[in-house]
């Protein structure tokens, strides 16, 4: 499977790979899909990209649509020095298998990375966690004061 090495890139073909993935299902095939540039309402920390992948497929189980959420990370920015997280280390561990030692009870949205520092591409596709969190009334936008706290505890847990 060729990776994709800018959002462009991106194809039925690919998308059906993460799509098997995220939807724990090997018969999935995109067969329509869609690129929404920076989906979220909400204040942006750092240099990430945000992109909705919604799309439509076939499988075996019958047709379905649903969506991919692709975090695409800066080599570097302030949010990384500040936490202390110069080497991506969230990529590293789901590439490593760390999130799959996490307890089902929690549920890590992680479907597949593409972490290739040799060409600074740092992508995470994510499950689109959105109607959950609506579901549990989390979906409003997190107050600026939660989200410093947010990220100095993370700085804490990165500090060497």
């Amino acid at each position: 499977m060729n990776e994709p090495q800018a959002v462009s890139d991106i194809d039925s073909d690919y998308l059906s790979y993460i799509a098997r993935k995220a939807l724990v299902d090997d018969s999935v095939k995109v067969t329509e899909f869609g690129v929404i540039e920076d989906p979220f309402e909400f204040p942006r920390f750092g240099e990430k990209e945000f992109y909705e992948l919604p799309f439509s497929y076939e499988s075996e189980a019958g047709e379905g649509r649903a969506s991919i959420i692709l975090r695409v990370l800066p080599k570097m920015d302030a949010v990384l020095m500040l936490t202390g997280d110069t080497e991506h280390r969230e990529l590293k561990a789901f590439e490593m298998g760390l999130f799959e030692m996490v307890p089902k009870t929690f549920s890590v949205p992680y479907v597949h990375v593409i972490n290739r520092p040799e060409r600074d591409q740092y992508w995470a596709f994510l499950r689109d966690v959105r109607p959950q969190m609506e579901a549990l009334g989390m979906h409003t936008k997190v107050p600026d004061e939660t989200v410093r706290t947010i990220l100095s505890h993370l700085a804490a847990f990165h500090a060497r």
